[in-house]
């Protein structure tokens, strides 16, 4: 594992220095030209040039902005970077000279600073705070927005612009990020990351009270501003979630004035979405209201095929199943941003709803036993409801100090949930045409689980300049997590007609966690490579008190979480860049209960109490090209995980499948994400980008070793037709090559989504129509195995999903300003670095 580890970082490492070296050499040649126009000796290199770019209508800095720098004689490119988290950037060892500066980003309007002068007196020119308009023109009505691609590929995360993603109209969270590169979706939505199901989710970059697929299968993503993907997150964030951080961006206007927006959908077979959400902003203060509901409704249906071995003799079970399944969900949240001064923000929020997920299975059962003469036929019904009621409360004090990027940041978040889980199984003989035996009896189970948790978290970070690049954050987080969880096993007592609790099989159980933790980043620049150092220590105490026979296990431990990020500007077109971070699973308390959970009779679920977490190093080399408005990426990585957490299936008596959870030895991914978004026309844009890879499992379950490899590939497409400006017509589009699991495989498959979307009234109002799975293709295929038995399961979902949405903009949830048309901004640069809002360049 060692071995391979630093194999990994050497390549890694080598390939930025020698790239970077070619990219130093290039820019020097442009640096050093005679006849440039730059007065001065071309030998002195130490002049210095930055700013800060700012957003003029939210005031806030506009990250990974172009920033080039020319000559004023001949307009060669002298060197360019990009803008930082706050919208800083600083180009260092520059020769004297008068040059102008160039900055761009998509949606904002070209700003263009003439007259900057560097010499041997004002060796630094501080361009102060830039502020870029956005690009939106409005001629006699018609208003015509600069639009972000549907993604972005940034430094360290990929950015998806839902606004631009009219497939996933009506839907969710879920439904945005089943094209998008490093995503996997299940046949119920479920979403994993680079084939990983453990990630962290946050929501304005807050945790969610919701488990991470339950919260992106919950938000509409009518609300929804873009979706942040973090593979390889920095040390300033939590390390949870081995594969990664999903950070959903809700929509929170900052214009001054009164806005709003308004989203309604129906769908086929009982699916309804509604939601709206107001802003008011004026003085020193921003009001924010919303709510969403959402009422959705799904069918599906499935085959399985257990066999189990005893002796001589082989059980078989087969089963077809038919399944409901319904999604409820409503919540109402707000929230006051205070602008004490041009330094001091405080903010307010706060959300409050419910949520709940039904289903409904109903299955035919033919169980017979070979080479005997045993057969049996009966059905089960199986009624589950899991609803829950939650609130939360978040209050955060930012704190901004002279020197540009010094400020303080300090955050504290508490949610609570309380919730009910109820599964109710009814078993009846039937003959061989599943019709009931009369005068039979139905064998009647309930499982009930009361579920209370409360959520602390109290954060502090600041961040200091050091030097003309370097800067220095600090941070500190606590956490403490509470449950309690009572479980109830019932009987149905036929003679009585009511519910009987059986002591034996119900359990109440406590758990808590409390993460204390520290970090530490360092960035700056050496020899043309910006890089990031960081470290984040936390300390954890878990305990678990199993209340019903009195047991106790207790986890205290120190963990370290280094990171690296590293980049090269090569020109303005090209970047690479290569990071490392370290990540951690901690189990959930139902992974570790060791008490059994008998809600289906034939799996009876169990956890481990000795079950460690487990860790994840991970390590990405990225190189991106933006050709005119083309831009292409290619991402290589490899994940390695150890003490991996695996699903385990072991065969009990009674033909019953025991399910529990076991560390395995490890887990490795290496693979490689090659994506293109494509301006291939006015009226067509492609966004393609296709995953292969070498997926290898190694170590041993129930006494066994398990060494599983595969290689794989996916592949998706989003392709845009725009008929005009008022409409649109999209196509998406999925393949997901086959997989192994450490017990078995499965199977690949693919889906076609398209969609129609118009606008009226104005450009006030939108309307989308939107079909999903169009082909009826999405079928889940799976198999494992284990001492003693084999099992086969696949489930076709409902399909096409067809919804239809309607969107109404208040004040056009935008503030409109008349401008010429094709404009940039442009300003004088007037060497004493004050805020500036370019005039309009005619």
């Amino acid at each position: 594992m060692k071995g391979t580890t630093k194999k990994v970082c050497v390549v890694i490492f080598i390939a930025v220095i020698s790239v970077s070296g070619f990219g130093q050499t290039s820019q020097g040649t442009y640096a050093g030209r005679p006849g440039s126009g730059y007065s001065g000796s071309y030998n002195t290199k130490d002049g210095n040039l930055k700013g800060i770019i700012k957003d003029a209508a939210t005031d806030k800095g506009v990250e990974y902005a172009s920033v080039g720098l020319y000559h004023s004689k001949d307009s060669s490119l002298v060197s360019g970077t990009i803008t930082g988290p706050d919208g800083g950037f600083t180009l260092s060892t520059l020769p004297y000279g008068q040059y102008y500066a160039e900055i761009t980003f998509v949606g904002f309007r070209k700003m263009r600073v003439n007259d900057i002068r560097i010499t041997s007196k004002a060796k630094t020119a501080n361009l102060g705070e830039i502020k870029l308009q956005q690009s939106v023109t409005n001629l006699q009505a018609v208003e015509v927005v600069g639009e972000r691609p549907r993604m972005e590929y940034k430094i360290d995360k990929k950015v998806i612009n839902v606004a631009q993603d009219i497939t996933s109209s009506g839907g969710t969270a879920s439904t945005v990020l089943e094209n998008t590169p490093s995503i996997q979706t299940d046949v119920e939505g479920n979403i994993s990351l680079r084939g990983s199901s453990n990630f962290t989710v946050l929501i304005d970059g807050r945790p969610s009270v919701l488990d991470g697929n339950d919260a992106l299968q919950q938000i509409p993503s009518s609300s929804i501003q873009r979706i942040e993907i973090i593979t390889n997150p920095s040390a300033k964030y939590q390390p949870d979630g081995t594969a990664g951080i999903i950070n959903v961006i809700m929509k929170k206007e900052k214009q001054k004035g009164f806005n709003g927006i308004l989203n309604v959908s129906a769908g086929t077979k009982e699916k309804y979405n509604g939601d709206f959400l107001l802003n008011y902003r004026f003085n020193k203060m921003n009001l924010y209201g919303g709510f969403n509901f959402s009422d959705r409704h799904f069918t599906g249906s499935g085959n399985s095929e257990r066999q189990t071995f005893y002796g001589d003799t082989t059980d078989i079970l087969s089963s077809s199943s038919s399944l409901k399944m319904k999604r409820n969900h409503t919540e109402f949240r707000g929230g006051a941003d205070f602008f004490l001064n041009d330094n001091t923000t405080l903010s307010i929020s706060g959300e409050t709803g419910d949520h709940s997920f039904g289903r409904n299975s109903y299955d035919n059962y033919y169980e017979q036993k070979v080479p005997t003469a045993y057969e049996r036929y009966y059905v089960d019904n199986n009624l589950s409801n899991r609803s829950e009621k939650f609130y939360t409360l978040n209050a955060s004090y930012q704190q901004k100090f002279k020197k540009p990027d010094q400020q303080l940041l300090a955050t504290f978040y508490f949610s609570n949930e309380n919730g009910d889980d109820v599964e109710d199984l009814i078993e009846q003989n039937t003959d061989q045409n599943w019709n009931f035996i009369q005068d039979s009896t139905a064998d009647r189970l309930r499982t009930r689980e009361k579920g209370l948790n409360n959520e602390y978290r109290l954060k502090a970070d600041y961040q200091q300049p050091l030097g003309e690049k370097g800067k220095l954050e600090a941070g500190y987080e606590g956490r403490l997590y509470n449950e309690s969880s009572d479980y109830y096993f019932e009987n149905w007592d036929t003679e009585q007609l009511s519910w009987v609790v059986d002591d034996s099989k119900s359990n109440d159980l406590d758990f808590m966690r409390n993460i204390q933790g520290a970090y530490g980043l360092y960035s700056n620049s050496l020899l043309g490579i910006d890089y990031q150092l960081g470290l984040r220590v936390e300390y954890t105490d878990r305990v678990i008190k199993q209340l019903t026979t009195n047991e106790k296990y207790s986890l205290n431990r120190f963990d370290f979480f280094p990171t690296i990020h590293l980049s090269r500007q090569l020109t303005n077109s090209q970047q690479i860049m290569a990071s490392y971070s370290r990540r951690v699973n901690r189990p959930r308390h139902w992974y570790l209960n060791p008490f059994p959970d008998y809600s289906n009779k034939l799996n009876i679920r169990i956890g481990n109490p000795a079950l460690e977490p487990e860790y994840t190093d991970s390590y990405e080399l990225n190189y991106q090209l933006q050709v005119k408005n083309q831009t292409f990426s290619v991402e290589s990585y490899y994940r390695q995980t150890n003490n991996m957490i695996s699903r385990v299936q072991q065969l009990g008596d009674g033909n019953i499948i025991y399910n529990t959870f076991a560390n395995l030895e490890r887990d490795y991914s290496l693979g490689v994400e090659l994506m293109a978004d494509l301006n291939v026309s006015k009226w067509f844009q492609l966004n393609a980008s296709g995953d292969i890879y070498n997926y290898h499992i190694n170590g041993s379950l129930l006494d066994s070793a398990v060494v599983q490899a595969t290689n794989t590939w996916s592949t998706r497409m989003n392709a845009t037709f725009k008929v005009n400006n008022n409409t649109r017509f999209q196509l998406t589009g999925l393949y997901r090559g086959p997989s192994v699991t450490p017990q078995g495989s499965r199977k690949g498959f693919y889906f076609l989504n398209a969609a129609y979307r118009q606008d009226i009234l104005q450009h006030k109002a939108t309307l989308t129509l939107q079909a999903r799975d169009i082909l009826r293709s999405f079928k889940f295929s799976m198999s494992s195995s284990g001492p003693g038995f084999t099992n086969e399961f696949s489930f076709t979902r409902e399909s096409p999903i067809v919804m239809l949405t309607f969107a109404y903009r208040i004040n056009n949830y935008r503030q409109k300003r008349n401008e010429n048309n094709g404009g940039i901004q442009e300003m004088d640069y007037n060497n004493n670095g004050g805020n500036v809002n370019g005039d309009e360049m005619q």
